[in-house]
C-alpha cells in the first residue's frame, strides 16, 4: 500500500467550510446574473442566516469514497472521524467503474465501517462488470455469506 501523509486538520476543516459554503456562492450569484440590476428593476435581497436551521441534513450526505486505495492506519482513522464521514461508497469513483472488489475488499471496507460507527453503500454494478452475477458477487459476499448487511 502507498504511504499518504495524514492531512492537516487545519487543512481539512477548510476544505469542508469550502464544500459548505460553495452551494450558498452559487445562489448568490444566480441571483445576481438573474436578478436584472438595470435602472427601475426590482431591488433583490438574499439574507444568509448561518444561525437558523432550514431543515435537517441527512448524516449520509458525509461520505468517502472507499477502495484499496484507503489508508486505514490509525492516524487516518482519527482524521476519518473527525471529518464527520458517515458513509463508506464502495468502490468510490472511476475505481469502481474499471475494478472489481473481492472479498477481501469487502472484509476491509466493513472493518473500517466499523471504526467509523458508518454505513456502507455498496452498488451493484453492471455496465462493466460483464453480467449481472458478477456485478453481484461482492453484494451477496457481503450480506449472505459474511452477514454485515
Amino acid at each position: 500500500m502507498r504511504h499518504c501523509p495524514v492531512p492537516n486538520r487545519r487543512a481539512m476543516e477548510q476544505r469542508r467550510l469550502k464544500r459548505a459554503v460553495a452551494p450558498l456562492l452559487l445562489v448568490v450569484s444566480l441571483a445576481l446574473l438573474l436578478g436584472g440590476g438595470g435602472a427601475g428593476a426590482q431591488s433583490d435581497r438574499i439574507t444568509i442566516r448561518a444561525d437558523r436551521v432550514l431543515a435537517p441534513v441527512s448524516p449520509l450526505l458525509f461520505g468517502q469514497n472507499y477502495g484499496p486505495w484507503v489508508n486505514t492506519t490509525p492516524a487516518y482513522v482519527d482524521a476519518y472521524s473527525a471529518l464527520g464521514v458517515t458513509l463508506l461508497r464502495a468502490p468510490g469513483g472511476n475505481y469502481g467503474d474499471e475494478n472489481d472488489l473481492y472479498p477481501n475488499n469487502v472484509a476491509d471496507l466493513a472493518a473500517l465501517a466499523k471504526m467509523l460507527h458508518a454505513q456502507v453503500s455498496l452498488p451493484a454494478r453492471s455496465w462493466r462488470a460483464g453480467t449481472p452475477e458478477k456485478a453481484a458477487d461482492p453484494v451477496r459476499s457481503a450480506t449472505v455469506e459474511r452477514g454485515y448487511g
